[in-house]
């Protein structure tokens, strides 16, 4: 389980098993918020948000933990990072387009392309890596679910009232929380 905790005094990335015993705490970075952790297909990596200079940008750590990577910089806000279902990309928010849309880059880093065209916050591959989940939300406290290719493509409507982290696809369907 990857999750993060201030119980060192600060909020930090922290892994430990399922049961919640052996947990250690994977960063120890200078930022006054880190949050959305999220696994690699492999479990060697997590991807994870924090704030640094006022903006939040992305990190990569060891799940063994260690020195944090910076992955992405720019003007904006990028966040709420998670992986594609082969470790390849790693899909992301950010307003630096002047809209919060679903961002795609190399894993290892490397230049980010615009994934959507009329917004996004968090996004997760299908199980079989053919479809991209993502929350829109055209106004403060409304949200929706929309699906695209995970290739790129048409941004469909799948249902309204979902809470913008509260979800997540596994192979049998997407788990969600609604409003």
């Amino acid at each position: 389980v990857v999750f993060v905790s201030n119980r060192s005094g600060s909020n930090q990335i922290w892994v430990a098993n399922r049961d919640g015993s052996g947990a250690f705490q994977a960063t120890s970075l200078a930022a006054p918020f880190l949050g959305s952790p999220s696994w690699s297909p492999d479990g060697s990596t997590i991807v994870f948000d924090g704030t640094v200079n006022g903006r939040f940008e992305i990190f990569t750590v060891s799940a063994a933990g260690g020195e944090p990577r910076r992955l992405v910089g720019s003007s904006g806000h990028d966040g709420a990072a998670s992986y594609s279902r082969d470790g390849r990309w790693i899909y992301f928010a950010s307003n630096r387009s002047g809209r919060f849309q679903i961002w795609r880059m190399p894993a290892q880093g490397g230049t980010a392309v615009q994934w959507t065209h009329n917004g996004g916050r968090v996004a997760r591959e299908s199980a079989d890596g053919k479809d991209l989940y993502f929350v829109r939300i055209p106004q403060p406290g409304m949200s929706s679910l929309w699906r695209m290719p995970a290739t790129g493509g048409t941004e469909t409507h799948v249902l309204d009232a979902v809470l913008t982290f509260s979800f997540d696809v596994a192979r049998d369907g997407v788990y969600l929380i609604s409003r």
